[in-house]
């Protein structure tokens, strides 16, 4: 399911105040928001199965140019705030042509290349 970048907004606005709510929730009532929280959290792509390699492989034929450049690391010598408009660039593709570990592991790279890893 592919969402408008309006709709995810929305359920991030919602994701925000439920888990404001769930700090002091108890009993039932937490147990209703996390699995308020667990649904849109399913919606916005985390948690989600992994669709076959195949389709993995041919998605990321069909990839843009920017996916393919972030995934090969062309960006791991970027500086920091180009970084970060990468990233939001990217993110625009995520779940269609890249995971989030795929993300996860660019930014890993760059904090390394950059000297920012622990």
């Amino acid at each position: 399911m592919n969402l408008s970048a309006l709709e995810r907004l929305d359920l991030n606005d919602r994701l925000d105040e439920l888990m404001v709510q769930a700090t002091t929730a108890k009993g039932l009532d937490l147990l209703d928001l996390n699995d308020e929280i667990d649904a849109i959290l399913v919606k916005l792509g985390y948690g989600a199965e992994a669709s076959p390699d195949e389709a993995k492989d041919d998605a990321k034929e069909n990839a843009p140019s920017i996916v393919k450049d972030f995934l090969s690391g062309k960006f791991v010598t970027q500086a920091q705030m180009d970084f970060v408009d990468t990233l939001r660039q990217v993110g625009e593709y995520l779940n269609e042509f890249l995971t989030l570990d795929d993300m996860k592991g660019q930014a890993n790279a760059w904090a390394t290349q950059n000297e920012y890893a622990l």
